[in-house]
């Protein structure tokens, strides 16, 4: 007895894609344009605002006051601990 099968279709399997591989070396150098600078729409007979900023040196003699105060009282606290 003789029995004939069907062929069987050939599959083809794709090969893999190798991986991309480091490159050694520096990387390439980006060329950027030098684009005009936008001079703004301020012109001469508009002016900014003036916001009026205030001196620090209020702020300065009060550091200096309470770092005196504080040295003060450390002495002061000194002697009556000693009496």
């Amino acid at each position: 007895m003789l029995t004939t099968t069907a062929p069987q279709p050939v599959v083809e399997v794709p090969a893999p894609a190798p991986a991309p591989s480091p490159v050694a070396g520096p990387a390439p150098e980006e060329i950027i344009t030098d684009d005009e600078i936008p001079l703004g729409s301020v012109t001469a007979e508009q002016t900014l605002p003036q916001t009026g900023e205030s001196s620090p040196a209020p702020y300065y003699i009060a550091g200096v006051a309470l770092a005196g105060l504080g040295l003060l009282l450390r002495r002061t606290a000194r002697v009556n601990k000693r009496k």
